[in-house]
């Protein structure tokens, strides 16, 4: 079986690191245990600033915050964008869809509106957690 390739929205990256039991990090987690993530140094950083926001600090410490960062910097395949790429209505989407249109992606897993109703993007399936478990693990708890 092919091992899928996916890029996930910082949104479900917060979501997984914040709530660890929840369905972004089932995504995350299992993805994680394919090889299949992609990243691009744009969304590292977003993924790392959004998260030392003060207001997440009541749901993780810093230092699992900063564990779940290098988890993610190490397990992924870093790809090179160029920012070029603007198609989505909000401009900070863009960057997710040329990270998946470099890396090859099978799917983009996100929570965010203004990217659902892009799907497909050029044969990248864009979904949210529930649709993307049930897509390629089957059934979700």
């Amino acid at each position: 079986m092919k091992v899928s390739q996916v890029v996930f929205d910082s949104n479900i990256l917060i979501s997984a690191t914040i709530a660890p039991k929840g369905r972004p990090a089932l995504c995350l987690f299992w993805v994680l245990s394919q090889g299949g993530l992609i990243v691009s140094s744009e969304l590292l950083d977003e993924f790392e600033t959004r998260l030392e926001r003060p207001k997440f600090a009541k749901y993780a410490t810093q230092d699992e915050r900063r564990a779940m960062v290098a988890t993610v910097r190490r397990a992924a395949r870093n790809v090179s964008i160029s920012g070029s790429l603007n198609v989505g209505r909000d401009p900070d989407d863009n960057k997710i869809l040329e990270t998946a249109l470099i890396g090859q992606a099978d799917y983009i897993v996100t929570g965010d509106k203004d990217l659902l109703v892009l799907h497909p993007f050029r044969g990248i399936k864009i979904l949210g957690p529930f649709d993307f478990l049930r897509a390629v693990a089957g059934p979700t708890p």
